[in-house]
Formats: structure tokens, sequence, C-alpha cells
């Protein structure tokens, strides 16, 4: 028997060069239905061809011809070489048909398609062929009666019902682009999922399949449950795989249907030395993470690791519902440090014009930077012409390890959105300050130093299996506390006395709960056996940190306290004693890495349920201090704004003559949060 006898002939036919505008006009003009699209891509190296289902193919060129005008069929369908569809002659015994999916060509020319167990539901009747869609006019020839698809190795996708975003029949099949754009918004949930390919030999290639599920798998690590309150069949969702330990050999991010059936595949490459191999699924929505998952992978005669059967992380918020207009992300940059390859891994995503980068940076050692800012602003007492130079010199360094195409990312949501662009930083590696790059490619403004938090709305999240997976949106507080150090007269540290005015400030004009700077008191709140949520807590002191050995301190009344002896017991899941943290003490914006944990002052916090960290990375001064976080909680606490827009317009108050202060504070939270006092 001929493949051309068992394939299916209702599809439509486009070119990879036509736009993606007049290739979704082609298929709603289209007179007979269709459930595939066939895609023909000719390059002066080859011809090649790609099979997709209808509604993806649909979903992806409405997309790219509402967000990237001028858009082709191959940049919309992503048609690269190594992921075509394989092709037989019609002619050829069906014995040859060993792959998932095949395109049947006739003299060169498409005349049909075989998808190998699609589906265990029978085929709907054959539709009549689609006029241009075979040779000559002619779509081929038809099925012909033989065995039942039921008991055929070869069979074709029911078009006829579609399953719901649960997993259940949805009905009819919408038979435009337009009738699916009508359907109602319904919420979908489900769990990422990377298929396991089992050890790995040293420099192997290898696949693997990204998806979803109903069910969390416990050996997945960095797991961040999807929760989208409202989506349509038309939305679509990426995933981006990050490599530590490998290479992607398909880079290009790849979009998910939001169906639970829903999978796409990677191919991978060991990298050599790598002892094992972890891989990272980012899943974004219109620009958002809302979804993270990382499988470990052992490689060579490394013992195969045993699945960790732990019970699944609450650490993952339900996000919000978006303002997508007011609080989504313009830029996803997502910085992985891979110490097998001594390399960073960068990705940069964004909705508004829709972007897919990714770079590699080589770099030996990332600690020295946290090390050397302190350094170098602290001969100069961290004001003057000579200490804005080093910090701007610094910056440069910075920059240097940042990819160029992140720099025309930048650029390019800037002159879409028409504003200052909200930007976070998605990252495992603690002592790189990006914030802080310097380069005249960041000066969007140009009236505006090009440091990057000065030019964008910036916050950073810590991508670890013990951290909250996506940073929330809003924050509604139902206790503040404040606390500053007076320290004795016989005290080795110098008195604060800004830090006292911080202290009664928040008292007066936002009625927090005053603690003192001793040790028990802290104690007694950060351990609480029935902590408040909602708790946002405020610290005014003095603070140490020695980047190269790893080290934070806090200077409190009768003694200094680590990072790590801050905090009681906390449990993913349970109700964090803390929500936000402003620690207004030097030094402690540093973070850390010890036994592959997050750790430093903002490592301990967000591993303890913190939902936002603000402090600086180097020593302030007093007097710039307290007006700072005064006018900090006026614009946020008080009038509602976001914390990225009020953190922007502090920055951009220094006067480096007096100051470097305000370039000091790192945020660690969604740019687009907002704090509501109850």
């Amino acid at each position: 028997m001929t493949v051309k006898t068992l394939a299916y002939t209702d599809f439509f036919l486009l070119t990879a060069q036509q736009t993606a505008a007049s290739a979704l006009k082609d298929l709603n003009a289209a007179a007979a239905p269709f459930s595939f699209i066939i895609v023909d891509r000719k390059e002066d190296f080859g011809q090649f061809y790609y099979l997709f289902p209808r509604i993806e193919a649909e979903e992806m060129l409405a997309y790219w011809s509402t967000n990237t005008p001028g858009s082709t069929v191959k940049q919309a369908l992503n048609l690269h070489e190594h992921d075509r569809t394989s092709t037989l002659p019609a002619n050829a015994d069906v014995t040859e048909a060993v792959e998932n999916r095949y395109i049947v060509l006739d003299a060169g020319i498409p005349v049909g398609f075989i998808v190998y167990d699609y589906s265990a539901q029978p085929p709907p009747p054959p539709p009549a062929p689609v006029p241009g869609a075979g040779r000559d006019g002619d779509s081929g020839s038809m099925p012909l009666p033989g065995p039942t698809r039921g008991g055929d190795p070869f069979t074709v996708p029911d078009t006829s019902k579609s399953q719901t975003r649960g997993g259940g029949d949805s009905g009819s099949m919408p038979s435009s682009l337009e009738d699916l754009l009508e359907d109602e918004a319904e919420p979908f949930r489900a769990f990422p999922s990377i298929s396991d390919p089992g050890t790995l030999e040293k420099e192997a290639e290898f696949s693997l399949d990204i998806g979803f599920a109903a069910e969390a798998d416990k050996t997945l690590s960095n797991l961040v449950a999807i929760n989208l309150p409202a989506v349509k069949p038309s939305d679509i969702l990426f995933v981006k795989l990050m490599p530590n330990g490998a290479e992607v050999l398909n880079k290009a991010e790849k979009p998910l249907l939001l169906n639970l059936d829903s999978k796409v595949t990677f191919r991978c490459k060991v990298l050599s030395g790598a002892k094992e191999v972890s891989l990272t699924a980012i899943y974004t929505f219109k620009g958002q993470l809302v979804g993270m998952a990382t499988r470990t992978i052992p490689v060579g005669e490394t013992p195969a690791l045993q699945p960790v059967e732990k019970p699944l992380s609450k650490c993952q918020l339900s996000l919000p519902e978006l303002d997508y207009e007011q609080e989504a992300i313009d830029l996803l940059t997502t910085v992985m440090w891979d110490p097998v390859a001594k390399k960073l891994h960068w990705s940069m995503q964004a909705h508004k014009p829709h972007i897919d980068l990714d770079a590699e940076i080589k770099i030996d050692n990332t600690r020295e930077f946290a090390a050397k800012i302190g350094q170098e602003l602290g001969r100069e007492g961290y004001k003057g012409r000579a200490a804005f130079n080093a910090l701007r010199t610094l910056g440069q360094a910075i920059a240097a390890h940042m990819p160029a195409n992140f720099f025309e990312a930048l650029k390019d949501v800037h002159a879409a959105v028409k504003r200052v662009p909200k930007v976070l930083i998605l990252t495992d590696e603690a002592y790189i300050p990006w914030e802080l790059a310097y380069h005249p490619d960041l000066r969007l403004d140009p009236d505006i130093d090009p440091f990057l938090h000065l030019q964008t709305q910036t916050g950073r999240w810590w991508a670890n299996d013990r951290v909250t997976g996506s940073p929330p949106t809003g924050l509604t507080v139902n206790l503040l506390s404040a606390l500053a150090a007076d320290y004795p007269p016989d005290s080795s540290h110098n008195p604060l006395v800004e830090a006292i005015a911080e202290k009664k400030y928040l008292v007066d004009h936002f009625k927090a709960r005053a603690v003192a700077a001793k040790k028990e008191d802290l104690l007694d709140l950060t351990g609480s056996d029935k902590p408040v949520a909602g708790h946002l807590m405020h610290m005014a002191l003095h603070g140490f940190s020695k980047p190269d050995l790893n080290e934070q301190l806090l200077a409190l009344e009768d003694g200094d306290l680590s990072a790590e002896a801050l905090f009681g017991p906390y449990f993913c899941g349970d109700v964090p004693a803390i929500s936000f943290l402003f620690l207004n003490a030097c030094q402690v914006a540093t973070a850390g890495n010890t036994l592959g944990q997050a750790s430093g002052f903002p490592g301990i916090v967000l591993t303890k349920g913190v939902l936002g960290f603000l402090a600086p990375l180097w020593n302030v001064h007093d007097v710039i201090a307290r007006p700072f976080s005064e006018a900090f909680y006026e614009e946020t606490l008080g009038k509602g704004r976001p914390i990225g827009e009020v953190l922007l317009e502090l920055r951009r108050k220094f006067d480096y003559k007096t100051s470097l202060t305000q370039l000091a504070y790192i945020y660690y939270g969604h740019p687009a949060l907002k704090l509501k006092k109850t």
C-alpha cells in the first residue's frame, strides 16, 4: 500500500515568503474546510515543508500580523531547517513511514499529509479538496476504503471537536479565526511539564518535550504553577528553554496552545565536561512570566538522581489578573549562570513588539562586581566627581558583560510603548548589579545619565526553588512596623539621627507599630507563631556586607544579626512574617549563593516568603536616606503609585556632588507592585 492511499488532503498551502496578513486573508477566504496548513519554504540552499494544525498556525499568524506588521509566514511560524516536516513520495510504501508525521509529495508538490497516532478518535468523513492546495488545482487522491483508522497506525485528528482547557469537550471547532476570537474568556490552570530523557551520554544530542500537566511533577524543581484567570483560545503562551550544562540547538521560543495536551519539542546537546544538565523552561503570556520549571539530568557516569517525592511547593502565587497596558512587564530578561561553561545565558522576551532573543556571555568571576563597587565608592566617601566617575566606570564594565541585542531589544520596546519601559530581570546570578549598567545605548531619555535603573522601571527576581516563582503586582498592607537603631554612647557604631526620624515619621503618618532595635524584639516579630498577612517592615540601621565571604550583618543596638538568623522557620505556603521589607541599612542589597541556595539578605528574605525587598548596595548618607524613604512611603502607601515608577523618580533626583545614595537602592520585586494600606 502506498502512502498516497492513506494521505489526508484537507490542507491549505501557504508559502513562507508571503506576509502573515496576506496568509490570514487567504485562509479566511478558503472555500472548503481544512484542518491543517502546509507551508512551502524555498531557499537558495534547499526547499523545506512544514505541517501545522490550522488553529495553531492561525493564532501565530494573527499575533504577528497585529504586533509586527509586515512580518512573513516564515517569521510568524518560526521556520527553521531542523524543524521541517519529513516528506515522502506519493508512491512510497507505508512501511517507510516511521516518523510521527509526513507531508506527501507527488512530483515535488504537496498532495496530502499523514499524522501518526494523533488521535484515538475515528476520523470525520474526508472533506472536499481545497482549491489550490494540490497540484494543478487537484488536492490529490482521496483516501481509499480499507482498514479502519482505529486499527491502522495512521490517524487524523478529529477536527469536529476540540478539548476545553480542562481536557473536556468544547463542542464544534471554530470554522474561522473570527469565530475563534469571539470565544468567551475562561481560566487556564496547569503545571509545567518537562519530559525526562534519562541519563545522558557525554556531548550527546537529545530531545525533550515541554508542555502542560494536570498534576505537578514532583521531580521538577523551581516549579511555578500556571494560573491564568481569563484567556481565550486565540491567546498564545510561549515557552523558552534556558540551559545549564547543555546548549539548545533550536533556540527560538516556541508557542503553546492553551490546552493540556499541547507540547513542543526542543533539541539539545550536552556540553563537554558537564556532569549534569539543568534545563529551565520559562513560560510567558503576553510578555509576563507565568510559569517555570527546571529538570536536572545526570550525565555519563554520574549516579542517577533519585526523584525527590516532595509535596507541591505552595510558594507559587496565583497571579492576579493583570492590566496589560498598565501593569505588564515590557521586557522580561532572564539571566542564568552556567558554572560549567563559565557563561551567562541571556534571554530577552517582549510582547510589544514581539521579541525573542538569546545570547551567551563568557565570564570567569561574578563576585568581583559586588565587592568592587563598595571599595571604589568608599574611597571617595560615596559622593563627588571621583566617586561618580568610579561608578560610571564600573557601570561600563557591567554593560560590557551584557549582550548587544539586550540594548537593541530595549530600544525597540521603548519605541513601541512610547514611555519608560518596565524591565524584570529573572536571574540565578547573585553578584552583578545589572541595574547599574552604564551604556550609550541605554540613553532612552537623552537628558538622563544612561544607567539602566535611571532609564527604566527595573525590578529583579531570584530564580530559585525556594522563592515564590513570580512577583505580584499588588499587596494589601495590614500591618506596618518600623525599627530604627538608637545606638548607645559606648557603641562602636556612629549614631543615626535621621533613622530615628524615619521611624517617627512612619508612626506619626501611617500609624506604624514601633519595634525596638534589639535582637529579642526583632526575633519575636520575625519568628511569630501567628504572623500577620501583608506585613510591611521598615528597618533603619547600620549594615555590613562582605560579598567575597558571602556575609551580611545587621547592626542592632545589642549586637549583630546575620541574614540566616533573622527569620524563624518558614515553609512554602505559610503566611510570611514579613511580606515587604525596606531595609534601609548600608550594603545589604547584595545577594549571595551558599550550597546552591539563595543567601545574603535578598536571597534569605525571598526564601522566607517576602514579596518585595528594597535595600542599598553601598553605604548611604543618613541625611539623604531619610527623605528618600519618606518620599517612597508617601508616594506608594499614601498615593498608591507603582513602586518602579516611584523609585525611578526618586533616583533621578540624585546629585553626585552631594551624594550617590539615591542610586544605591536595588529593588527585588515587580516594577508595577502597588501597596495598599488597610
